[in-house]
């Protein structure tokens, strides 16, 4: 089967047609490299393994049996013996915590004695499925961008639109409408650029911080338990856009905990003994859990010198 491509050639009216070149065959085979490339060319399977995931490609009509979750994957020759695979379709193989929210996919590939159901198949495509989990750390912006979002596109871009998604552990999300204003991203971006000072309590809406002018100031408050994830999401990547960073690290009295729980309760005492559980139980508590009552006249010492940083800097 022949995929498309590249190739230009120009008429005399200068125009540049682009025309079908690449083959399926060599688009799937830049997914492997090295011996697991030797053993895709030579009985069109083979998986390849790194440290954040799992990447078996195969060069046959397949067929996947969605009550089992299982793809059978036909080889011509005889002799070879039956292979099983499992493999989860995630990208953070190293997180165990996230691949125990993925279900398996089992690979059968081998002689002809593995037979699929004898049912025909409901859908047929002939083009290339890619089959990957939506489950994970999914409902988080920060883990759909980097282990869905980003690892589908390096894997199929060479493929543009010559293939089918094959999700597994898919959940209906509904999304409310948002006001015209917030929904029209020109207009919004346009707001924010206008901006000198951005404040936020941690969360997705700082990624507005993108819009802000060179030399402006983001204050991110940050609740109990949020260091690592209040600098790494925010703080270290504003470094690299001209943007000025403060951060506002709330007091236990400020957190909700103190009067739910107590001063001495472990979810203020020893937040680790709460994270070590892994990240749901972190989220339920920390993220979901935690409201705040901000200390103003402490909080306006932060704001002050989000000020002077203004009055000193060079005007934008």
């Amino acid at each position: 089967m022949k995929a498309r491509g590249y190739r230009l050639s120009s008429s005399s009216s200068e125009r540049i047609n682009i025309d079908a070149v690449e083959s399926q065959e060599f688009l799937l085979r830049r997914l492997v490299r090295g011996d697991d490339q030797v053993r895709f060319e030579s009985n069109g399977f083979s998986c390849h393994t790194d440290s954040h995931s799992d990447v078996c490609v195969a060069n046959k009509s397949v067929r996947i049996y969605n009550k089992g979750l299982t793809v059978y994957v036909p080889y011509d020759h005889h002799h070879e013996s039956r292979v099983k695979r499992i493999v989860k379709p995630y990208a953070r193989q190293e997180d165990e915590t996230a691949m125990k929210l993925d279900s398996p996919v089992q690979i059968l590939h081998g002689n002809s004695t593995i037979k699929p159901p004898a049912a025909a198949c409901n859908f047929t495509h002939n083009v290339t499925a890619v089959v990957f989990s939506s489950k994970g750390f999914t409902g988080n912006v920060f883990h759909e961008f980097n282990e869905i979002i980003i690892p589908l596109f390096i894997t199929t871009i060479h493929f543009r639109w010559r293939l089918k998604f094959v999700i597994t552990d898919f959940e209906f999300w509904l999304s409310r409408t948002e006001p015209e204003r917030v929904s029209n991203l020109d207009k919004f971006a346009e707001v924010v650029n206008s901006c000198s000072v951005m404040v936020g309590v941690h969360g997705a809406g700082l990624t507005n911080e993108i819009f802000l002018p060179t030399g402006a100031v983001t204050v991110q408050v940050v609740p109990l338990a949020h260091e690592w994830v209040s600098t790494n999401y925010f703080g270290e990547p504003e470094k690299s856009m001209g943007v000025q960073y403060l951060e506002y690290k709330i007091e236990p009295e400020e957190s909700s905990f103190f009067d739910t729980n107590g001063k001495d309760h472990p979810v203020i005492t020893d937040p680790e003994s709460v994270i070590s559980k892994g990240y749901y139980a972190y989220k339920s508590v920390y993220v979901d859990g935690q409201g705040l009552k901000i200390n103003l006249e402490r909080y306006k010492k932060t704001l002050i010198e989000a000020k002077q940083i203004l009055e000193t800097s060079t005007p934008f």
